[in-house]
């Protein structure tokens, strides 16, 4: 038998070269699609943590009749995230309760290297990626309340801002 009956075992490299290109294209659509999840997901956790602290600033003005005091996030930290000496009774002397905190923190709501996650010392609270969330009292997109939000993955547009007030 001579070499033109028998095939070569194996591929081309045109071949190879092919199917390397159809793992490039399908990687590519992979890194797209997983960013684009891994983004949602981070817009969504923001938009949680700004409802649970909008939420607790309405509860402590219900204690306290006046919304956290100060402003940025390390003075709402510092409001919401520790304990609470509420009059139950007014009298002579007034009784007082020590209630728990209106939020308990979970790491890597905290700015990196937070002492504790409940105050003191305060701590900045922080975005989904890990920018200081900002808090304005009295607010000015929300009168009579505050306004609390999160300039989102471009800090220096307003385009992706996530808040606890309607945008325009």
């Amino acid at each position: 038998m001579g070499t033109a009956g028998r095939r070569r075992a194996g591929f081309t490299l045109i071949e190879l070269m092919v199917v390397i290109v159809i793992i490039a294209i399908l990687v590519s659509i992979a890194i797209g699609v997983v960013s684009g999840v891994i983004s949602r997901a981070r817009t969504t956790r923001t938009e949680g943590l700004i409802m649970v602290l909008s939420t607790a600033c309405d509860s402590y003005r219900t204690d306290f009749d006046i919304y956290p005091p100060g402003q940025g996030s390390r003075a709402l930290h510092q409001a919401l995230g520790g304990p609470r000496r509420l009059r139950l009774v007014t009298g002579d002397p007034p009784i007082y309760v020590t209630k728990g905190p209106l939020i308990e923190f979970h790491t890597g709501e905290l700015e990196k290297g937070a002492p504790s996650l409940q105050p003191p010392p305060a701590s900045a609270i922080v975005d989904a990626w890990g920018n200081e969330i900002k808090y304005r009292n009295p607010g000015q997109n929300r009168p009579k309340q505050v306004d609390i939000w999160s300039e989102g993955a471009k800090p220096n547009t307003d385009a992706d801002d996530i808040t606890n007030w309607i945008s325009k």
